[in-house]
């Protein structure tokens, strides 16, 4: 879950898959939807895609970019099925 603490609405937020260790990119990883616009307060669900071998044994983290974030690079640990 992605939410909107602030008072002001949080623009261009982009989640990018990474290895926790070595920060690395995983590709291909699909999204359900990126780059999207949440208004104070609201939350939002995404989903990502991806296959095991492509983490190469590393546990995946979710970084999570904005134009306008307060924590810009937050790292968050997905919640795997």
């Amino acid at each position: 879950d992605l939410r909107n603490v602030s008072k002001t609405p949080a623009l261009m937020v982009r989640i990018k898959l990474v290895r926790e260790k070595s920060g690395d990119l995983i590709a291909p990883a699909l999204f359900d939807d990126n780059y999207i616009a949440l208004m104070p307060g609201e939350r939002r669900t995404l989903h990502v895609q991806v296959q095991d071998q492509d983490t190469r044994g590393e546990t995946p983290k979710i970084i999570v970019e904005g134009y306008n974030l307060a924590n810009p690079g937050k790292i968050v640990t997905p919640t795997l099925p």
